[in-house]
């Protein structure tokens, strides 16, 4: 499927975007040696596993910017995408604005809703209070 092709392009490169921001590596290794056999004839058996993750959480990509986008039909008829992304930082980031925009209003409305609730709380003695 076309459409499923370039929307799985758009989350890697997204992932790619975040892991860049946000991402984190935790590494475990564990080490397990046992000497096997009799004195002279000793033999080591040793396993040896590593794990590494790569967590990326709640990071918001906003802004991020498409320059390139490439698809092409493989020879057994499936599609393959290619997508450039980019995210500006900064002011060149065209959401940068907006998200700061958008903290100041919840918090203007939150202050509003507070005033306006502590003068209705102000007027408990008046008789047409409904509280």
């Amino acid at each position: 499927d076309l459409q499923l092709s370039i929307e799985k392009a758009k989350m890697m490169a997204k992932s790619e975007l975040a892991d860049i921001i946000k991402g984190e590596m935790n590494k475990e290794s564990k080490q397990f040696i046992k000497e096997l056999g009799k004195t002279e004839t000793k033999t080591v058996v040793t396993e040896v596993e590593t794990a590494i993750v790569n967590v990326i959480t709640d990071t918001p990509v906003r802004g991020y910017e498409i320059f390139a986008q490439d698809v092409t039909l493989t020879k057994n008829g499936y599609y393959r995408t290619w997508i450039g992304m980019r995210l500006p930082l900064g002011k060149f980031n065209k959401m940068y604005n907006y998200t700061i925009e958008q903290a100041v209003d919840a918090y203007n409305l939150n202050d509003a809703s507070k005033k306006a609730w502590d003068n209705l709380k102000k007027d408990e003695n008046n008789a047409d209070n409904s509280l």
